[in-house]
């Protein structure tokens, strides 16, 4: 990737941490980073929408299955959404177009919090046990813990308070 693409990706990367943290990214955003975010988001949408539920998987290009992987790595929160964007910026089995496109969409979609999704079904046996008399399903015990952690002041104590309840 040519040094202003990869500095291009390497600004989105610190806006997305600031983002991440509360902070507010500095104004102006680069303009390029903005249409390059926008540019990532479609191209994960299309890309998603094209490969759910097809009938003939031999319709889907290595290149897209292995951008799709990328992409549910990163919903599955199986790593650092900067350190895959990266990843994808330099795979040797990505075309070069796809490689830059796919390292925005990673990066848009963690600014867009679409990373570490947890699907609320894993939590569905947390409430079989006979310390919860009212059955709750895992979309409940998302909530609560979602709620403990965004009420609490530091995420350690979050951490703790949730394990303790459980």
């Amino acid at each position: 990737m040519p040094l202003p693409a990869r500095l291009a990706v390497l600004i989105a990367a610190a806006l997305a941490l600031l983002a991440g943290c509360g902070a507010q990214p500095p104004e102006p955003s680069p303009p390029d980073a903005v249409r390059e975010l926008r540019a990532g988001r479609r191209f994960a949408a299309a890309l998603i929408r094209k490969t759910r539920g097809i009938e003939d998987p031999d319709s889907v290009t290595p290149e897209a299955a292995l951008a799709v992987v990328y992409l549910e790595r990163l919903r599955l929160g199986l790593g650092s959404p900067f350190r895959m964007a990266e990843q994808a910026a330099v795979d040797p089995r990505l075309s070069d177009t796809l490689r830059t496109r796919l390292a925005w969409a990673l990066l848009a979609r963690a600014l867009d919090e679409r990373a570490y999704e947890v699907a609320p079904e894993t939590l569905d046996p947390l409430g079989n046990g006979p310390w919860s008399p009212p059955r709750r399903d895992g979309a409940w015990h998302l909530e609560q813990i979602a709620q403990a952690v965004e009420r609490a002041g530091d995420p350690r104590a979050a951490e703790r308070g949730v394990r303790m309840a459980y």
